[in-house]
């Protein structure tokens, strides 16, 4: 027995278009899903300079260590070695485990839709477009996870050199279309020279008040976006299906409680530091 296949044409294809015509409105979990072998994304990305697992590892772990492994020394000091040690290793874990998480969202987000690839911001809109009944009429405003591309970027804006290609990819994919392809490379330099010279001026005028700085850039974005908003969107995509118990739902709410700790008292200590050193 033969199995009829369908040819889809690649060229000039947005790894982001929204198929229209294979778009269905179904709660997650639901049996009546689209079997989610017919469609494999990875088949239909059309990547024009793909990374190797060496070049991937790289960006892993460039994205995921950052520029607040330089901050590193200070959480030292004032933890001491023994609860540094373990609990580097602990968020080193924890954070890996909720972009997993996020990960195996997008995948199974990109099955469902008949899309090749999501970014942050169309991962979360579809979760919240498919998931339970009473999240579904916040779809379009879940959009708003889009302001997650601007403070990423503001966030990296305010560090050096180790996460400094992820500004450049977002804001080069902004204008690129307004400049000439014979200026590109000048603009490119351009670019990344104002950004250097920009992120030079804020640790001169941060001053003695840099590291406090750092502490509060990392409180507020690595609790919220690395493990709130991953614990969220795991609970909303299985919201049919969370387990035994329940354990889905309690683990994610534990996670999302270790994030609004983490995020209101990093955030208190860094203001409280900037306040002491100015008085």
């Amino acid at each position: 027995m033969s199995k009829k296949t369908k040819a889809i044409c690649l060229n000039n294809f947005s790894s982001t278009a929204t198929l229209a015509n294979n778009e269905v409105s179904v709660p997650l979990g639901s049996q009546d899903t689209l079997n989610e072998k017919d469609y494999d994304p990875y088949e239909h990305r059309n990547v024009l300079h793909p990374n190797t697992y060496f070049g991937a590892l790289v960006h892993l772990l460039k994205c995921s260590l950052g520029a607040g492994i330089l901050a590193i020394p200070r959480a030292f000091k004032a933890s001491g070695l023994a609860v540094g040690v373990i609990g580097t290793i602990f968020i080193g874990i924890l954070c890996t485990y909720t972009i997993h998480i996020l990960m195996v969202a997008s995948l199974k987000m990109c099955k469902l839709t008949k899309k090749p690839a999501l970014d942050f911001s169309e991962t979360i809109f579809e979760i919240v477009k498919h998931g339970p009944k009473g999240c579904r009429k916040y779809a379009r405003s879940a959009n708003v996870a889009q302001v997650a591309k601007w403070c990423i970027s503001l966030a990296v804006f305010f560090t050096f050199m180790l996460m400094f290609y992820v500004p450049i990819d977002i804001t080069w994919r902004k204008i690129s279309g307004h400049i000439s392809e014979k200026r590109h490379n000048l603009s490119q330099f351009s670019l990344r020279t104002g950004i250097v010279i920009f992120a030079t001026c804020i640790a001169i005028f941060a001053g003695e008040h840099l590291g406090p700085l750092i502490e509060l850039v990392g409180a507020i974005f690595l609790s919220t976006l690395g493990l709130m908003v991953p614990a969220i969107m795991d609970t909303l995509i299985n919201w049919d299906n969370l387990g035994c118990f329940y354990w889905k739902f309690w683990k994610n709410l534990v996670i999302s409680i270790f994030g609004l700790f983490g995020a209101v008292a990093g955030s208190y200590y860094a203001i409280l530091s900037m306040v002491n050193e100015e008085s």
